[in-house]
């Protein structure tokens, strides 16, 4: 296992699978490289780290990992994966890191630049930005790997600095909008401040959300700093038509849970912008949704109710963990999106 530098910071790499009958199997990586835009000779495939970002000098840089999923017996139903990483350093922090699913094979040489980045010249079983295999001359599609145009997971990496998101979003008269964001996640001391603003037309119709998960890669339970947020609707005409705020520090967030002896680490929120009848329609649903039993009792905690001057409706949860984060959230938009259309949709990737 090699460590992975983030703007000249280290991360480790190993994923946890979970599969039926609540087994877990860890996984470490079985070849791993680091590729440079600069350059269709260079490589870090045996070096002692890997690099992704980019060089002051615009230099871009991926690193690329493979897991062996062969010690998994056939018929094995994955039912959850958490790729994890943890960074020792950086000089650039508040990125934001993707994950991507690459199709094609690649392969790790013996080049190694040791512990600088940049890269050095390519063995034959390298990969590098313009080859699979640079021996061979075997070419990737596309410059830089062939990789899912739609990331499997986006990290904001921060080191205790405080960092602010801000989003500006569109709709037009009579359009249809949807942005919901991978969870942002907060690692200890992390300060951020997050800005999502929508301008609607009228007769637009949205859902729009945000979510935070608190990690100490330790283990230790060490909070965050603190998280800012707010999901502003806008009038084009500059009227304000609902506004959602949260500003809470780590340590009253875990302390708070705490006292309720429900262990939450997760946030998210949501707003669905709609006529009233279809607002009214995603409250009996949502309500219906909460009351059910959970799969895993006091996982959630949830609210919903409608904004105010029939705009839509607002709901807010905290869960245990990021997993049951996602289910109650990917439950809540289905229940949005039905109210709305008529038809239940079809099931998120992500």
């Amino acid at each position: 296992m090699r460590g992975l530098h983030l703007f000249a910071g280290l991360l480790w790499a190993l994923l946890g699978l979970n599969v039926h009958a609540q087994q877990t199997v860890v996984l470490y990586a079985v070849a791993d490289n680091s590729i440079y835009s600069n350059s269709v000779d260079r490589a870090d495939g045996a070096g002692p780290h890997l690099w992704v970002g980019q060089h002051a000098g615009g230099v871009n840089q991926r690193a690329l990992v493979r897991f062996d999923l062969s010690s998994l017996a056939p018929g094995t139903v994955v039912t959850r994966a958490r790729l994890v990483l943890t960074m020792s350093k950086t000089i650039s922090p508040g990125k934001v890191i993707g994950v991507h699913r690459l199709g094609a094979s690649w392969g790790e040489g013996t080049s190694n630049n040791g512990s600088g980045g940049g890269g050095t010249q390519a063995s034959a079983n390298d990969s590098t930005w313009g080859f699979r295999f640079y021996g061979p001359r075997l070419a990737w599609a596309s410059p830089g790997a062939d990789f899912a145009a739609s990331s499997s997971a986006d990290l904001l990496v921060t080191s205790g600095v405080s960092r602010v998101v801000s989003i500006d979003l569109h709709a037009g008269p009579d359009s249809w909008l949807e942005f919901l964001s991978d969870p942002l996640i907060l690692f200890p001391d992390a300060r951020i401040e997050t800005r999502l603003r929508l301008v609607a037309g009228a007769g637009a119709r949205a859902i729009v959300g945000d979510a935070f998960l608190a990690h100490d890669p330790k283990g230790k339970g060490r909070p965050f700093g603190r998280v800012t947020g707010e999901i502003r609707i806008e009038r084009e005409d500059g009227g304000t038509i609902a506004v959602d705020r949260l500003s809470v520090s780590g340590a009253d967030f875990c302390k708070s849970l705490r006292q309720a002896d429900r262990g939450f680490a997760t946030h998210g929120s949501m707003l669905m912008l709609a006529p009233e009848d279809e607002s009214a329609r995603a409250l009996d649903a949502i309500r219906g949704l909460l009351a059910a039993p959970q799969e895993t009792p006091g996982e959630i905690y949830a609210g919903v109710s409608l904004l105010p001057q029939g705009a839509g409706l607002w709901t807010r949860a905290v869960a245990r963990d990021g997993a049951a984060l996602r289910r109650t959230m990917l439950a809540i938009w289905s229940a949005m999106r039905e109210s709305m259309t008529g038809i239940a949709p079809a099931p998120r990737r992500k």
